[in-house]
């Protein structure tokens, strides 16, 4: 009985505990080598992107908000029309550009900080040019103007969010990733500042860049699902 007892006591350390912390070291393993396959299948992306939807949805509603500062009424009212019928569109876009495994790798490489590196990319994405790839794919769905979503995002929105061309000067430079100090993430048991159970197959992580830091920056979901244990979700502290 003693024996069966202690390999059902080891086969559940085996599962909640060695399992995860080999899945987590393989997806740490991933960003140091950059090795994008190792990277896809520790994370699940699509669930991934549905908990980020927050943080990116605010990022972009900021973005936008403060080009209405620079405007007038006409702005205003464009940044009303934004919110209530295109910012999830975009939102969803942003994601789909976003959560990547090589976004991932650049938020590593960058130093950990996902919420500077979110807003950092949502305005790159939301700059000249940006905005209209992200946007392109909509093409004339939900607009009566002529030219559709597309044009309207393109033209007025461009405006909006103060990256209108001006003849004989040249175009906005979306900003550099360097505005990210550079210099991979080093993280240890220190950073670790909350751990609990989410359910009988998950739980949830919350990391703080700073090891001396009361509060975690973000919390890391983690889940047996696909017969693995996975990231499947990462929620920065908005």
């Amino acid at each position: 009985m003693g024996k069966i007892l202690g390999a059902l006591v080891v086969a559940i350390l085996g599962f909640y505990v060695a399992w995860p912390a080999y899945s987590l070291m393989s997806v740490k393993n991933a960003l140091n080598t950059e090795n994008v396959p190792l990277l896809a299948a520790k994370v699940d992306f699509p669930s991934v992107r549905q908990s980020l939807t927050p943080a990116v949805t605010l990022e972009v509603e900021k973005a936008a908000a403060a080009a209405v500062t620079q405007g007038g009424a006409e702005n205003a009212a464009l940044l009303g029309q934004l919110k209530t019928q295109m910012i999830p569109k975009i939102v969803e876009l942003a994601l789909a550009t976003i959560v990547t495994p090589e976004s991932l790798m650049r938020i590593y490489r960058e130093g950990g900080d996902m919420r500077k590196t979110i807003s950092i990319i949502v305005s790159e994405k939301m700059g000249s040019g940006g905005l209209g790839a992200l946007t392109s794919a909509l093409g004339g769905a939900g607009s009566q103007k002529p030219g559709g979503l597309n044009d309207l995002l393109g033209g007025k929105l461009g405006g909006l969010l103060g990256k209108k061309e001006v003849p004989g000067q040249p175009a906005p430079v979306a900003p550099s990733p360097s505005a990210v100090p550079a210099g991979k993430a080093s993280f240890s048991m220190a950073n670790i500042k909350r751990f609990e159970m989410t359910g009988p197959l998950a739980f949830s992580v919350g990391v703080a860049k700073d090891a001396a830091a009361t509060e975690p920056d973000v919390n890391t979901d983690i889940a047996f699902t696909g017969m693995d244990w996975k990231i499947v979700g990462v929620r920065p502290r908005l």
